[in-house]
């Protein structure tokens, strides 16, 4: 079970590296979490943290969150971050297809495509 990693600040939840599911070991026997497809095109799975207290968190910040260790949604000059999907398929979670960027250039991603370049900052061809 050495791909199996514990979630970072997820008691009795570990990632698989290899299958990139999610289980819980709370009870005697792991089991397998249910991925759930939201309205907005992501993969959410919901944990169970006691008390009747329900967190649901997408994939791709647990993917991120799992090799990484952490997911911080400022940048240490304050600047909003977020996860991106490299090659826009949200279903796509792996780790090498998503990066962090600023709140400002993924609005850019999402509304222009990667290629996009800001009218105010194109060249002028003679």
């Amino acid at each position: 079970m050495e791909r199996l990693i514990q979630i970072p600040t997820l008691t009795n939840y570990y990632f698989d590296t290899k299958t990139y599911e999610v289980y819980s070991f709370k009870a005697s026997e792991p089991h397998k979490m249910t991925k759930t497809l939201a309205p907005n095109g992501y993969l959410y799975i919901c944990f169970y943290l006691g008390n009747k207290v329900q967190k649901s968190l997408p994939l791709h910040q647990i993917v991120w969150l799992t090799f990484n260790g952490s997911y911080d949604k400022f940048d240490t000059d304050g600047t909003r971050m977020c996860l991106n999907h490299i090659n826009e398929n949200k279903l796509d979670n792996r780790f090498e297809n998503l990066e962090l960027i600023s709140f400002k250039k993924n609005i850019q991603y999402n509304r222009y495509g990667k290629n996009y370049v800001p009218k105010y900052s194109r060249k002028k061809v003679a």
